[in-house]
């Protein structure tokens, strides 16, 4: 059963391709555009089913990883729920998606201000909570941006 888990939480060959956390990101972007006409509160009720479900599934797969890595590179859900979850405080446009991507990328990778420290968490908390993060700080940076815009 472990092996089902690992496919959901790698999602099937994407989780081992080069680049699998910026690969797994792209494929985030669709499903985030394809929520776009949701209600706030069915956004968030869609964000907060994720949510919950991934620390489920990456719990139950990291059994199957042989790695000691408490985070595996080919866990890839994490990605998708933070890129999704970070659009709880954004607007969904073409161009608000091309822009979290590229800092949500850049605060998943470099990990600044903290975030790397929720690596040290056990489990599926560790793997998922570090992309939360980053959501938060690539969503907190592009809504100041907009409010910043509006005003000027």
């Amino acid at each position: 059963m472990s092996k089902f888990f690992k496919f959901l939480a790698t999602l099937g060959p994407i989780g081992y391709a080069p680049a699998s956390g910026t690969v797994a990101t792209l494929v985030a972007a669709p499903l985030v555009w394809a929520m776009e006409d949701l209600s706030f509160d069915d956004y968030l009720l869609v964000s907060g089913v994720l949510l919950l479900t991934s620390f489920w599934i990456i719990q139950r797969a990291l059994g199957a990883f042989a790695s000691k890595n408490h985070d595996p590179s080919e866990v890839v859900l994490d990605e998708v729920v933070g890129f999704v979850c970070l659009f709880i405080i954004i607007p969904i446009t073409p161009l608000s998606i091309a822009l979290a991507f590229i800092l949500f990328r850049f605060f998943d990778i470099v990990k600044p201000f903290g975030i790397k420290r929720c690596e040290n968490l056990v489990g599926s908390i560790g793997i998922v909570v570090d992309d939360l993060l980053a959501a938060f700080f690539a969503g907190g940076i592009l809504a100041l941006s907009i409010m910043l815009l509006e005003r000027f």
